[in-house]
């Protein structure tokens, strides 16, 4: 960010241009991606969510569509966007009950109506690990279909399960249930 501030009543944040797009187009375009590129992108993400986070930001919002890429060369470089429904970490910006933030990537304490926390955010890092590996989000059907099953159903195994062993079902088990378990307080945390 390169400045902030008020204009009369408006506030405006000024940013840099990232012209690469998106990461929901990208994947649009490409499918899913190779487990190192995965890896890497849910890195920068992870990276940039802990900058948030130790200012005591939480984003809300952590989806492909709020990932914004840039190339250099042969590298793509992922930015943390939209800080639209950010809030503090304390704060009771949203109503008690009100969800703010996309379904397919809510955390289940988030549908509950609770607080957002770090642990939220790194549940929603979480299912973008997941669509980059996949290309397709964890859970499918109707908005309120989803979040039954963000609610009740078993954190989906490998997005390659029941294919022969690859680099993706080998990494999935060590890092989605410590970002996806069901349980804010058992979720993995820096």
């Amino acid at each position: 960010m390169y400045e902030h501030g008020r204009i009369d009543d408006w506030l405006y944040l000024a940013m840099q241009r990232v012209p690469g797009g998106d990461l929901a187009a990208y994947l649009r375009e490409r499918g899913p991606l190779p487990l190192a590129l995965s890896a890497d992108l849910t890195a920068q993400v992870a990276s940039a969510l802990a900058d948030a986070h130790a200012l005591g930001i939480i984003h809300r919002d952590v989806k492909p569509s709020n990932v914004l890429l840039s190339r250099t060369g042969s590298d793509l470089f992922a930015y943390l966007c939209d800080f639209g429904i950010a809030q503090e970490e304390q704060s009771e910006l949203t109503q008690t009950g009100m969800l703010a933030g996309s379904v397919a990537f809510a955390a289940p304490e988030r549908i509950e109506g609770r607080q957002a926390s770090v642990r939220s955010d790194l549940y929603s890092l979480g299912c973008l690990f997941w669509i980059l590996l996949s290309g397709n989000n964890p859970y499918q059907g109707s908005d309120l279909h989803v979040m039954e099953q963000h609610l009740s159903a078993p954190i989906p195994g490998s997005p390659a399960q029941g294919r022969e062993w690859t680099p993706r079902t080998a990494c999935w088990p060590a890092c989605s249930p410590r970002t996806r378990t069901d349980g804010p307080a058992r979720r993995w945390t820096p």
